[in-house]
């Protein structure tokens, strides 16, 4: 049971992931639009979103990233798929909500450990707040 409900949750995040993509990808091909690449501003506050967004090749469009993901790049030696001026936040819980908001992001993505901020952040004008378990 729990399985079964961990499986549903993890495609439904990643299907989630891919709908980010498309919905900045330009409609003649997949790649993403070199004119509209100043509006994508992504922030993400968990490790297991931020590989899944390095493996779509929007690495370069992450403003601001949780320090465990920072580490793990780090390890795998992949920190050069991220802006140098990319924000790294310490802690996740609980979230810094003013930080990731002078970021400007256009989309954010957390763990279920901030779902308050991902609620506030549906308040606020950030598009594409989403949450993953």
């Amino acid at each position: 049971m729990i399985k079964t409900i961990a499986l549903i949750l993890g495609i439904i995040i990643v299907v989630s992931l891919i709908s980010i993509f498309y919905y900045f990808s330009n409609h003649s091909n997949t790649t993403i639009s070199e004119n509209r690449t100043g509006n994508i501003r992504i922030v993400v506050l968990a490790p297991s979103d931020t590989q899944i967004l390095i493996s779509l090749g929007l690495g370069k469009y992450i403003v601001g990233m949780d320090r465990y993901s920072y580490q793990l790049l780090k390890y795998l030696n992949m920190t050069n798929l991220v802006p140098n001026n990319v924000t790294v936040f310490n802690e996740i819980y609980p979230p810094n909500i003013s930080g990731i908001l002078l970021l400007q992001p256009r989309s954010f993505t957390g763990s279920t450990r901030t779902s308050t901020l991902v609620l506030s952040l549906t308040l606020l004008p950030i598009p594409h707040p989403m949450a993953s378990p």
